[in-house]
């Protein structure tokens, strides 16, 4: 287990064991959520898949509480599905968030308009390459990007893969050093 990975599951377990834990640490992911949701332009109307949830679903809750989409979440490892819909319960969005135990090479994408992966999963590549082969024609997948100092505790796109994306914005201060957008059949609205 990489230390990130370890630091990762003490903070989880901090923020489903100390309430306010969870609503410090999830000003870490404030501003890159708000820009996600630029990016991908979602809204109320949206039906998400989060993937990598883990047991704080940090990511699923701040999109359903920004926008009011519909939000599922997966993880594969079925030791945090517990925690994490207690978790979305302690944030009072179980109208809005789901919590399923699932593996990301094998849910149907196909009735999600947006769908998010996060740093953790792997393998990315696969997921990555899966989920946009089955996914609707004008449905956003968005992938994050690690920093470079940390890039080897992660799996991760080549970085031509990367170059192929729709479009893409930068995050500051944090491990995360990109959010990429993947669209099958690019929409007018995210040229401009």
């Amino acid at each position: 287990m990489s230390i990130i990975t370890y630091c990762t599951k003490l903070c989880e377990q901090a923020c489903c064991k100390i309430p306010p834990c969870a609503y410090v640490f999830g000003w870490y992911y404030q501003s890159v959520i708000e820009k996600e949701i630029a990016l991908c332009q979602m809204t109320a109307h949206d039906r998400v898949l989060c993937i990598g949830g883990g047991a704080t679903p940090f990511s699923a809750c701040l999109f359903a509480a920004k926008t009011g989409a519909q939000v599922t979440v997966i993880d594969k490892e079925s030791s945090v599905i517990a925690q994490a819909t207690k978790f979305v319960k302690l944030m009072h969005l179980e109208d809005h968030v789901t919590v399923l135990h699932q593996n990301g090479l094998d849910v149907c994408p196909t009735h999600f308009s947006v769908i998010h992966l996060a740093m953790q999963v792997a393998p990315l590549d696969r997921i990555k390459d899966y989920l946009h082969g089955s996914m609707a024609s004008t449905a956003r997948l968005i992938v994050r990007q690690p920093k470079t100092r940390v890039k080897h505790h992660y799996s991760v796109l080549e970085e031509s893969e990367y170059a192929r994306a729709t479009a893409a914005v930068a995050h500051s201060g944090k491990m995360i050093a990109a959010s990429i957008l993947f669209i099958k059949h690019i929409q007018q609205e995210y040229l401009a």
